[in-house]
């Protein structure tokens, strides 16, 4: 690999929703309100199931979840955060998955896989109920030289991106089947809004 797969977990929860500090190391002064601290490291050991790692808790409130993949990533690599950090604070479905649609390759010897796009992606948005994929890092790239020679793209469309979800999502576990995935392709500045539901 290029060592250009990674990905950035963002989880928010109201501050509201935060333990007061003073109950937590026992003071009887002014109440000081904590965010949650932050998970442990994953256990890579750790086995569960879509099903069961999906089963949200109904005493907290919602959490947003986001995941940034710029070059894209594999959901082997998501699932040890998804279960230590996503599914402890009820951050599933997934609110946004920011990861790109199009596969770049170079030939092993120029570094190989450039951009995992839309096998990867699906995957996640899957496995993990997005809510929303919005395509990250797939713009136009100038390109010269003798290396970019090699490398082979392959783009997928929003529509082939989102009848693929689609297809993904019919087959889904019975108590997943309403997942409902907005897969879109923002232009610079364009906003989404997306609520806690």
């Amino acid at each position: 690999m290029t060592g250009l797969h990674n990905a950035i977990g963002i989880t928010y929860r109201a501050p509201s929703s935060a333990k007061p500090l003073a109950s937590t190391i026992g003071l009887q002064t002014q109440d000081y309100y904590l965010p949650p601290t932050p998970p442990e490291s994953p256990d890579s050991g750790t086995s569960t199931s879509k099903a069961t790692a999906l089963t949200p808790n109904a005493e907290r409130p919602r959490t947003l979840s986001l995941i940034y993949s710029p070059h894209g990533i594999t959901y082997p690599y998501i699932k040890p955060y998804a279960i230590s950090h996503l599914v402890h604070e009820a951050a599933l479905p997934l609110t946004a998955l920011l990861h790109s649609f199009d596969r770049v390759q170079n030939p092993w010897w120029l570094g190989g896989n450039i951009s995992a796009g839309l096998p990867g992606g699906l995957e996640i948005a899957q496995n993990l109920l997005a809510r929303a994929w919005i395509s990250a890092h797939d713009g136009d790239k100038e390109t010269s030289g003798l290396s970019v020679s090699s490398v082979k793209t392959r783009k997928y469309s929003v529509e082939e991106v989102r009848a693929m979800v689609q297809r993904g999502n019919s087959g889904a576990e019975k108590g997943n089947a309403n997942v409902s995935t907005d897969v879109r392709v923002l232009d610079v500045g364009q906003e989404m809004l997306l609520r806690a539901t």
